[in-house]
């Protein structure tokens, strides 16, 4: 078992009767044969409006060792009954590196947060390659880039233009998990701060965002 030398941060939530009761960290996650000193840094990012969700991210930090392309850093979502949940990662991104959750709904069914992708320095940059990029997961469809659900779903744009748009960060989602917010850069080329609206009501394993779970969403 892999011990880390010492925790650098570790989240905690705090009730009048409990007091401050820490959130612990992830197990180890990273998947190579070979033994190296680490770091653990766990953040909390926020918290369900009913306190029984919080949501963040779990790091591992090497103390000497070069993890290269290997995914360090996790987002997780954690309820007292199930303790901190991985909420997984996309797949095919090139150079991913970190997943970090940044806020979730009033019920925890919804978060949003942010991969990050860090490319070695032998490897030639694609040329549709992005340093980051925002996600929204649900506990159905798992993890999904936020273009991509509006490019798809949404049918907002073409995967990777949305007309124009790049949406480079998200920030927050509201209660209700219909209105997130970022900022990102517009069809002229300027940073600016967006909002995206979903117009239907959520339900879960709504993939095509049809307000309704059924075949189509299989």
């Amino acid at each position: 078992e892999m011990i880390p030398l010492a925790d650098i941060a570790e989240p905690f939530v705090w009730t009048e009767d409990a007091q401050m009761v820490g959130l612990g960290h992830m197990p180890y996650f990273i998947e190579i044969d070979v033994a190296f000193d680490y770091f653990r840094e766990t953040r909390a990012s926020a918290v369900s409006a009913d306190g029984k969700f919080v949501v963040g991210f779990s790091s591992i930090i090497p103390d000497s060792y070069d993890l290269g392309g290997h995914i360090r850093t996790k987002a997780f979502r954690w309820t007292e009954e199930d303790g901190m949940v991985d909420l997984g990662h996309v797949t095919g991104g090139v150079g991913l590196v970190e997943t970090k959750a940044v806020d979730a709904s009033e019920d925890g069914a919804v978060i949003v947060g942010m991969n990050h992708y860090e490319l070695p320095p032998d490897v030639e940059q694609p040329p549709d390659w992005r340093a980051r990029d925002p996600f929204i997961w649900n506990e159905h469809d798992g993890m999904r880039l936020l273009r991509d659900v509006v490019a798809g779903p949404l049918g907002l744009g073409s995967t990777g233009d949305l007309d124009g748009w790049s949406l480079d960060t998200v920030t927050a989602i509201s209660d209700d998990g219909r209105t997130i917010v970022g900022t990102g850069v517009n069809p002229l080329g300027d940073h600016e701060a967006w909002r995206l609206v979903m117009n239907h009501n959520y339900v879960a394993g709504d993939a095509n965002l049809d307000s309704a779970f059924d075949s189509s969403d299989l």
